[in-house]
């Protein structure tokens, strides 16, 4: 008999998912700790859709990058991706519904 599971909150769902989502994309090419430009566009396209006004514009596509790579180093970390997320996360809070 297998030991019960614990219960996990909503809390650490929506981190495990965030986590998960992450590393799902970035481990696609490349480095596994980064996204890169593909990887991200990937991603934006797959799990964030209404992001975009327009999914095949590349300037759209490169702003957004941007918005998420905060060093400018060329690759978007996870510290850079959540915290981006969460911001996005209080913007839509604000929103009317």
């Amino acid at each position: 008999m297998s030991a019960p599971k614990p219960n996990i909150t909503k809390l650490r769902a929506v981190i495990s998912l965030l986590i998960g989502a992450y590393d799902d994309y970035a481990s696609a090419e490349g480095c596994k700790k980064t996204l890169n430009k593909n990887e991200f566009k990937t991603l934006i396209q797959t799990e964030m859709p209404e992001l975009l006004e327009n999914s095949r514009s590349q300037k759209q596509m490169k702003e957004m990058y941007d918005m998420f790579d905060h060093d400018r180093d060329g690759a978007v970390d996870f510290q850079e991706f959540a915290t981006t997320v969460t911001a996005l996360a209080c913007c839509l809070r604000e929103m009317p519904q």
